[in-house]
Formats: C-alpha cells, structure tokens, sequence
C-alpha cells in the first residue's frame, strides 16, 4: 500500500490538467504515492490526456472511467474508495502545486502530531473571471499555534483552497451516505475529518487555485449560493451533533441575512418575511445588528411598510 493516495476529481480540464499531473509528478518525496483520478466523460480531451499520462506510468495512476457522465457526487463516491494510502491529498484538476516538497511537508507534519488529522497551506489564487492575482485569506479563526478545530470552520468561511489539502484516510472504505446529498463535498468532508482531530494551517504557498468560469460557484447565483449554505449548516448539524448547534444557528442567520437584503432590493415582500422570520428565530441579535441597513434598503425600495403590516 502506497502512503499517500492523490486524489484528483476532473471534468473538462483539457486546458488545465497537464499542468496539474505535471505538478504531482515533480513531487520529490522519501514515500511512495499514487495518483488516483477520476474523469466524468469530459467533451474535451481530458480523458486522452490522462490515457496518454497512465501509458507513461502505469504504475503511478488509478483511473476511473466512467462510461457515461455520473455527476461529481457519484465520481467522488467511486474515487474515494480507490484512495487506499495512509494519507490522502486532495486535488482539483485545474489546479497546480508550485513546491515539489509539498507532499513531503505536510507528510512529515502528520506523522509528527497525530492529533492532527488535516493539514492545509496557503494558496496562490489566479482569478480569471476579474484578471487578478491574490492569495488566500490568513484572516480567518485559528488558534495562536495556528491549529483549528470544528468550531472555527462554523463562522461561515471555508479558509481552505481543495488543492491545498493533506488528511489521514481515517475514514473508513467509504463515505456516510448523507454526505452526497449535501452541496458542498470539500467543506463537508472537512466535519467529516474534524470529528477525530484538529487541523493545522501552514502559511507557506504551495499551491495554485483558480477561479474561472467552469468552477462551481461562478456560474452560480448569489440566491443558490447562500440558500445551499442554509441548508449545509442543517445538514450537518443533524448528521454531526458533536458541532455547536449555538454556532450553526449563528451562520444560518447571517446567510438568511444575505438573502434578506437580495429580497429587499428585489422587492420580493413573500421570501422577505420568510427570511426575517428565520433570523429572529435563529439569532435575534444578528437583526439587532444589521437593522439599521435592512430599514436603510427597505425604504430605498419604498416597501417597509407594505412589509412590516403584512408580517
């Protein structure tokens, strides 16, 4: 069994997969891995380019073909239990490593604190949608020695970039089931993890992260996005009671605040009162804290009144 399992989910990367693979392949380490890929019937090249890559090195790769399109869900499900190695480093086809000791770093720190069961680092973000370069966020919750723990990931904000990711495979063969239903894999395979340990963020950039029009939240609206968060936060606070459900309401209101202000502008009076009724239920002060710009829009739009008489 190798030790450490690449675990790599791709759907029309033709542009962006060579650079990735190449980026694994240059990895320097004192362990052996594999790379484990699953492609989801791309109607690019992608599958050729990884065909051409499995002939060169049979022995680094573990592809899986689908011979029809599953849907990324279903291609996680059949992947992840192909990654056999002690640790698993998760991968975004469009995305690359910029250190070829990245894989051996973060190794070296598991190994080294096995109360630690993630380990993730800092990230270059090439933004095509805007023509910007940034760097993923350090202002985020963690403790002083830069460790987190599930409380940390409940304030709404995922810290972590998917391709920036080592984890102990400590999960068992395969993942629960109610974890395909929920909307965001990376962030809930996170809880899954912190159920058994804490995390440790590194501040060194080891990684590139894009963000273009094919990722998942691009083409999506801002609605979909925040009603999807809505209900992460009710999912996994049924599956994973160890979470501070005081924590959980907190982040739920705040994303029907978002939704509020969507309403308000849109002067849509019905989903408006839904989503007020939800914030007061879940965290009256968070109304308290923003009222001043709920009434500062409302009045904009000239609907408070109809709003607040029909409450």
């Amino acid at each position: 069994m190798c030790e450490v399992s690449v675990w790599i989910i791709t759907y029309n990367h033709e542009q962006f997969i060579a650079e990735a693979i190449d980026s694994v392949l240059m990895q320097v380490t004192d362990f052996d891995f594999k790379i484990i890929i699953g492609e989801d019937c791309s109607t690019d090249r992608t599958r050729e380019i990884l065909l051409e890559y499995k002939e060169k090195h049979p022995d680094k790769f573990d592809l899986y073909l689908p011979e029809k399109n599953i849907g990324m869900m279903e291609l996680i499900r059949a992947t992840y239990s192909m990654c056999t190695g002690k640790y698993v480093a998760s991968f975004d086809g469009d995305d690359y490593w910029t250190d070829p000791h990245k894989l051996q770093k973060q190794y070296d720190f598991l190994e080294a604190n096995p109360d630690y069961v993630l380990h993730f680092h800092k990230a270059k973000i090439i933004n095509e949608l805007r023509g910007f370069t940034t760097y993923s966020t350090e202002a985020f919750s963690k403790n002083a020695d830069n460790s987190l723990e599930a409380d940390h990931f409940l304030d709404g904000f995922n810290p972590i970039t998917t391709s920036s990711v080592m984890n102990r495979n400590i999960l068992g063969a395969s993942l629960p089931e109610w974890y395909f239903n929920l909307p965001f894999p990376d962030y809930s395979y996170y809880f899954l993890l912190l159920q058994y340990g804490k995390v440790h963020y590194s501040p060194d950039v080891m990684s590139v992260y894009r963000v273009h029009k094919g990722g998942v939240w691009s083409g999506d609206t801002y609605k979909n996005q925040y009603g999807n968060m809505i209900n992460f936060y009710t999912q996994i606070h049924h599956h994973l009671p160890f979470l501070s459900r005081k924590k959980i309401d907190k982040s739920k209101a705040y994303y029907h605040y978002l939704l509020l202000i969507i309403y308000i502008k849109e002067g849509d009076v019905f989903n408006l009162k839904n989503q007020l009724k939800a914030i007061t239920e879940l965290n009256a002060p968070l109304f308290l804290k923003y009222w001043k710009e709920i009434i500062s829009v409302s009045f904009s739009k000239f609907i408070l009144r109809k709003t607040f008489s029909t409450f």
